[in-house]
């Protein structure tokens, strides 16, 4: 698909700017809230990256209030609610 190809084309050229390699890249923590549709949600963004990009990812499923307070503390990488 020429959109991936695009995306996968500029996740290249960001990890040059920032000095990394796929090597090199971290795990993305994907924090969210917990609850089936969110679950299912959170899953299907995790097996897209990694199929896209091929980096790690690492679902963060917690109780709404967690997740709150961490976004309040900016403890994540990426979440939603």
């Amino acid at each position: 698909d020429e959109n991936l190809e695009h995306a996968r084309h500029l996740f290249t050229e960001a990890l040059k700017e920032v000095n990394l390699t796929l090597g090199s890249f971290p795990v993305i923590s994907l924090l969210y809230a917990q609850g089936s549709i969110r679950d299912q949600s959170a899953l299907l963004i995790k097996q897209q990256w990694e199929n896209a990009f091929q980096i790690q990812c690492r679902l963060e499923p917690l109780d709404w209030s967690l997740v709150f307070h961490k976004m309040k503390q900016g403890d994540f990488h990426i979440s939603g609610m």
